[in-house]
């Protein structure tokens, strides 16, 4: 994770709510969301995220790369590349969702969103359709956030500590930037 925004200072020593309410104006304030309405969790690096599509008597493994509450990116075997029709809807999609406590099965019906071949890999789009269950839906965010919320936890924890004094007063030569004329221009 790396992540350099302008926040200044922010206490972690607030409720988690007050916290992420800050943090979300910064990202507000410094155009960080974009165009995007949904956060994607990337899962290319977690083992504990899997998924399976059901093809009659036929179940192909897909590997998740993210995966947010309205559908997910995964890359595919190329046996599986002839059944993956743009626009096709596949009822028996079913992904497994881990976390350190438990593992959550669901099933998603999913429609093939859009499907590309990068670097040799077969990678599709899928949308989740309305069938889906606003729980399951839920169970995705809830999933999504506490993963990002162990992640920033163990960047943290992992961090090197700040341990500079601002209690003590910094004194400054009177001559430095004692005129805005002193200033060369970039």
């Amino acid at each position: 994770m790396d992540l350099k925004l302008p926040g200044g200072m922010i206490l972690l020593n607030e409720p988690v709510n007050q916290t992420a309410l800050k943090i979300e104006k910064i990202l507000e304030i410094n155009g960080a969301k974009g165009r995007r309405k949904y956060i994607r969790l990337v899962c290319k690096d977690l083992e504990n995220v899997k998924g399976y599509i059901t093809v009659g008597d036929k179940m192909f493994f897909i590997k998740i790369n993210d995966i947010s509450s309205v559908g997910f990116a995964c890359t595919y075997d190329s046996a599986f590349e002839p059944l993956l029709i743009k626009n096709s809807v596949f009822r028996e999609v079913t992904l497994e969702l881990g976390n350190d406590v438990r593992t959550v099965s669901m099933s998603l019906p999913s429609v093939v969103y859009d499907k590309k071949n990068i670097n040799g890999q077969n990678i599709a789009v899928m949308l989740f359709t309305k069938e889906v269950p606003s729980e399951n839906r839920a169970g995705i965010r809830n999933f999504i956030f506490s993963v990002l919320e162990k992640q920033t936890e163990d960047f943290m924890k992992s961090s090197m500590k700040d341990m500079t004094d601002y209690s003590e007063k910094v004194d400054y030569p009177e001559d430095d930037f004692s005129d805005i004329d002193d200033l060369e221009e970039l």
